[in-house]
């Protein structure tokens, strides 16, 4: 009986041929696979480590709300405060200049362009913008290291990390969850969307100033477009960001779930409101109680549940 040894001058010319192909096959997959278009059976996750550093992986943060401080403290998150535009000097203005803007969307108007304008000068090339009293995950540099990974995170002109309305294009949203943003009767549906890895999505029309980053290139643009909106009686910033979304203006990016919620001891006239963190920071540090009248919502979403 003959024994074949592999690499022996007895190995079948078949065998030999189909081991030489298969060799050369697989090394042509892999070697034109991005070229090309062909998918890998998987794909592996890069986590964005950056986003665990101070400013989250981005250049700077701005907050225009005091109260943010406690949390950012406790989460060791690095903030540069720029002073609102009072809704009195945006009255003033208004009358003098003859802007027909509402005057809310003027001052607001004129604190952001007065961030995009300070990125310009200093060529800050990414900056997260928190313009309300918000809430934030205790995880949430993880979450972000997580949902920004795979290149996500230069490839966006916004990316909005809080925002007012889900949409139908995002991920895990169905007729049960309808949104990490709605109050939903089966609990334990919820508090599974809330718990599933971040992840960012490409968004068409997002709503929501409280918790946005916009790159040194789209801040530019709106820092020169931004003036001619206070001529108009037309929409504020919120639906000025969403446009460039939906005309293919600006490269548009949503995380889900919202890692950033806004708090607020009344409800908005637009928008969803009742937004859960899983784990609430402002919970943690006390600033949230039991009371449902100190904040909606006034718990963190584990602990609603916590007893049952």
């Amino acid at each position: 009986m003959n024994v074949y040894v592999f690499g022996s001058s007895k190995l079948p010319c078949a065998v030999g041929m189909f081991v030489v192909v298969a060799v050369f096959t697989l090394a042509l997959l892999l070697l034109n696979s991005n070229r090309v278009g062909i998918r890998l059976p998987y794909e592996p996750k890069e986590v964005y480590t950056d986003a665990l550093n101070s400013t989250l992986g981005f250049h700077k943060i701005y907050a225009t709300y005091d109260p943010v401080k406690p949390a950012a403290d406790l989460l060791d998150i690095q903030i540069e405060y720029i002073p609102r535009h009072s809704l009195e000097e945006a009255t003033k203005q208004r009358e003098e200049r003859g802007y027909l803007a509402p005057v809310p969307d003027i001052a607001e108007f004129i604190t952001h362009m007065a961030i995009y304008k300070d990125m310009a000068e200093f060529n800050i090339q990414s900056a997260l913008i928190l313009d309300s009293s918000i809430d934030m995950e205790l995880d949430l540099k993880m979450r972000l290291a997580s949902a920004l990974g795979n290149g996500i995170a230069t490839s966006y002109d916004l990316l909005f990390i809080g925002r007012e309305f889900s949409e139908q294009s995002e991920p895990g949203v169905d007729d049960a969850t309808k949104s990490s943003s709605e109050r939903c009767l089966r609990h334990w549906t919820k508090i599974n969307f809330l718990n599933r890895q971040p992840l960012a999505f490409r968004t068409s029309y997002p709503h929501g100033t409280h918790a946005y980053v916009v790159n040194n290139h789209l801040a530019r643009r709106l820092l020169r477009r931004l003036p001619s909106r206070m001529t108009k009686e037309e929409h504020d910033l919120d639906y000025v960001l969403a446009d460039t979304a939906m005309l293919g203006l600006s490269i548009a990016y949503s995380i889900s779930p919202p890692p950033i919620t806004r708090v607020a001891k009344d409800s908005a006239s637009n928008g969803q409101m009742q937004q859960y963190l899983t784990r609430s920071t402002m919970y943690a540090i006390s600033l949230r109680g039991d009371n449902p009248n100190q904040y909606s919502p006034y718990l963190d979403w584990l602990d609603i549940w916590r007893d049952d």
